[in-house]
């Protein structure tokens, strides 16, 4: 039997990437990331696969760039080449929210055929409203839900607030028209509209990559990479960091960040931290294999942890570099073995965990690594975590 879908979602195409950076716009790599091993593991189970992405930027002023023309691109995936529309959008705020839905809407209506599968990725309005308007022309819909719009914005003003309750009317009203659903986390079930419908939870999925060769360094380098943001403990691992009082020890950190935060971070007066700005993929890669120790500083008190599994995760684990981390609520325990975890969340906590793991057999480390790389190439790589998805939605019962 063929199978043919189409997967609406935020990818940003290789052509397109340098130039959205040069625009001074802000990138969701985890979630592209994240994208790109859904799809990677997707085609090969689809004969016939189409991509319309809608990627996330900056508003205008802040991106340079007002308006995205339409585009078709392509993108190689398992050895096919799939195609790739992208509609375009006025990058103001609000009009691009009504741009999105009303061009993704034109061009989905003219890629569907009779029987198509559509994926949706994330509870994004313009998506899910395009598919939505579309849904009698649609064979299956399936939802792959990485996060919870109420957790994601500390933006509580009265307008706000306003808006952000009219954005839930319409993903639930949407959502329970639609039949499938991909959960991060087991614990946004009773948040979501799911009764009567299937739905599983695959918190995950990582492209097998060759890791660039590099031998350790004698200083211990503790990385960072991610969005720089108070929120997701990034100063709190700084100032950690500053509680170490040895020059033996470094702290990089890179991924986007915001003028404010940025002003915070050249305001540091510590040689030993640097601040390496947003990187390609590849680079990044580079430098996990060459840390002594990945951190993710994410508190696990926050509310929001229930709800998202933090992609970096499995990109840290796959480095074979040992990673440290609180232990949150949405990581499942088969994860335990391979990661370390904070004992104690305070500053003090934080620094004394690093200097522990930093001071271990470096040969302990380098094997608890391996088999955390081998899990993650294993356990949750993108086609046996897409197949469950394909299992789920096309397997006839």
């Amino acid at each position: 039997m063929a199978y043919s879908s189409i997967f609406v979602g935020s990818i940003y195409p290789p052509e397109m990437l340098d130039s959205i950076i040069r625009e001074n716009s802000h990138v969701d790599f985890a979630a592209n990331t994240f994208q790109m091993g859904i799809v990677e593991g997707l085609t090969r189970f689809y004969d016939d696969f189409h991509i319309i992405t809608s990627p996330v930027t900056s508003k205008y002023p802040i991106s340079r760039k007002l308006c995205y023309g339409h585009k078709k691109l392509s993108l190689e995936f398992s050895g096919k080449s799939i195609n790739v529309v992208f509609p375009g959008f006025i990058n103001l705020p609000l009009i691009k929210l009504v741009t999105e839905f009303l061009r993704i809407k034109r061009n989905l209506k003219n890629l569907l055929k009779d029987g198509d599968t559509v994926y949706v990725y994330a509870l994004h309005s313009p998506f899910l409203l395009a598919v939505y308007t579309l849904r009698k022309h649609i064979s299956k819909v399936c939802v792959i839900i990485p996060d919870l719009p109420d957790y994601m914005s500390h933006n509580n003003g009265v307008f706000r607030r306003f808006m952000k309750r009219i954005n839930k009317l319409i993903i639930n009203k949407c959502l329970r028209s639609f039949q499938y659903d991909v959960l991060f986390s087991r614990y946004m079930e009773p948040e979501l509209p799911l009764s009567g419908k299937k739905w599983i939870t695959v918190e995950g999925m990582y492209q097998a990559s060759i890791l660039p060769k590099y031998k350790k360094e004698e200083r211990k380098i503790i990385l960072y990479s991610g969005i720089i943001s108070s929120k997701y403990g990034v100063f709190d691992l700084i100032e950690a960091f500053g509680l170490i009082n040895s020059d033996d020890f470094v702290l990089w950190l890179c991924g986007s960040c915001s003028e404010a935060e940025k002003n915070k971070l050249n305001s540091i007066k510590d040689s030993r931290i640097k601040y390496f700005g947003m990187l390609q993929k590849e680079e990044v890669r580079l430098l996990q294999v060459r840390a002594t120790l990945l951190v993710n500083p994410r508190h696990s008190s926050e509310e929001f942890t229930k709800y998202s599994f933090p992609s970096k995760t499995m990109e840290y684990l796959a480095s074979g570099t040992s990673t440290l981390m609180c232990k949150l609520p949405a990581i499942p325990e088969e994860y335990y073995e391979h990661l370390y975890f904070f004992d104690d969340e305070s500053i003090e906590g934080y620094a004394r965990k690093i200097v522990e793991i930093c001071s271990m057999d470096p040969e302990m480390l380098r094997v608890r690594g391996e088999k955390a790389r081998e899990f993650i190439l294993k356990e949750k790589n993108c086609y046996s975590q897409a197949k469950r998805i394909f299992d789920m939605v096309e397997k006839v019962e």
